[in-house]
């Protein structure tokens, strides 16, 4: 029985052979010897959906047509292509009979079928979802970590060090390390506009990310949420996702974005764009907001209050300040961070690096040394491993 891997059901070709090497590189050699992994590319263009498969619909179709933004004309066509999307997947499933699936953790329509099917056939389910460290990803059984709740809430309760947490951050802080690449160093009007003090700098979130789109936030938008950021009591900066100008290209983001830009800058804010260098910002700012962002961790481990906005992996855990949509900005929010948070985010990391897994870490040849942190990813494999082949119901 092998483990399925499901393309993304907005590609209308299989994809590359290098791009499905990485995909299948994901699945330990052990387990993989045992349960060949494929990719299952579902042609949902030509799939015909039946009665049966329609009935998804009222679950699935209006959170993915809020998460793309849809509205009239398109939405049939969207809610067409998930019926296609549920029947292929459905078939495939039937057809295969895998013994479990490798998905993508971000909550979109195609992910939800798949799961959905898979949970009815009771067929095991991995989830994968990029770790907050460069080049690492976060294998998750639950299928939970976007929201804080996934098999690693354990985390909370293994005994660390802070002083552990404290090393990797200074490492992480020595070495300039980002999951997204870092542009340049802020430009001098950036520095003038924080030269006051006490400025906040809000982090956007991509509007068509499942996190806050699937999972529960403060905020009816995106906009709702930065109008209230720009009520905070001193400067405000407002920094575009690094990735927002590749994924968000449709015209009705270009619109919103340039209204929302529009009433940052009319209320005496400065909008950044996504090419920004986050950890340049950082020292300028006294303060970091966002939904529910990786960022609200970076800013602590840089030493700066994070406000939360919403349900997420790092809130609820001591070193966030976890807010809701009607409080109020007062002076004492400006307040640097405190010791307690500061221990509480060294320990988060030193529990949550135990989690993660380097990306190519069961290709031939790969070894920790190679990786950043060395003897932290030696134990790495074994502990994905072990996952797997207690996904499997393996001893």
């Amino acid at each position: 029985m092998s483990i399925i891997i499901p393309v993304d059901y907005h590609a209308t070709a299989p994809p590359s052979s290098e791009t499905a090497a990485g995909w299948l590189a994901q699945v330990p050699a052990p387990i993989a010897a045992a349960h060949p992994p494929e990719l299952a590319f579902v042609d949902w263009r030509h799939a015909r959906p039946e009665t049966e498969d329609l009935a998804v619909l009222a679950e699935l179709a209006p959170k993915e047509l809020r998460r793309q933004s849809i509205s009239g004309a398109d939405r049939r066509l969207i809610l067409e292509n998930v019926a296609r999307l549920w029947s292929g997947a459905r078939r495939c499933l039937d057809k295969r009979k895998p013994a479990a699936i490798l998905l993508w953790n971000c909550g979109n329509a195609d992910q939800n079928a798949w799961a959905m099917l898979a949970r009815e056939r009771s067929i095991p389910i991995m989830h994968v979802e990029h770790g907050w460290l460069p080049r690492t990803r976060i294998f998750d059984p639950v299928g939970g970590y976007v929201v804080g709740r996934s098999d690693w809430d354990r985390i909370d309760h293994l005994r660390v060090e802070a002083e552990a947490g404290a090393s990797v951050i200074e490492k992480w802080r020595r070495l300039g390390l980002s999951k997204h690449a870092q542009g340049a160093e802020p430009a001098d009007s950036v520095k003038r506009f924080c030269r006051r003090g006490g400025t906040l700098l809000v982090a956007m979130q991509l509007e068509t990310d499942g996190a806050s789109v699937y999972h529960r936030v403060e905020h009816e938008s995106q906009r709702d949420f930065i109008r209230h950021c720009l009520k905070w009591p001193g400067p405000v900066l407002v920094k575009r996702h690094p990735v927002a100008a590749r994924v968000e290209w449709e015209p009705a983001f270009a619109k919103r974005r340039e209204h929302c830009r529009l009433e940052i800058e009319a209320k005496g804010g400065m909008w950044l764009g996504a090419n920004e260098n986050l950890h340049g910002l950082f020292p300028l700012v006294g303060a970091v907001a966002a939904i529910n962002s990786n960022v609200l961790l970076e800013a602590a481990m840089a030493g700066r209050p994070a406000y939360s906005f919403g349900e997420g992996p790092h809130s609820g855990r001591g070193f966030t300040r976890d807010r809701r949509a009607g409080d109020e900005w007062g002076e004492e929010d400006a307040a640097p961070q405190t010791e307690d948070e500061r221990t509480a985010v060294c320990e988060h990391v030193a529990r949550m690096v135990q989690y993660l897994t380097p990306e190519g870490a069961w290709l031939p040849g790969w070894s920790s040394a190679s990786f950043w942190g060395g003897e932290l990813w030696a134990d790495a494999p074994a502990r994905l491993l072990s996952k797997w082949r207690r996904l499997l119901g393996e001893s």
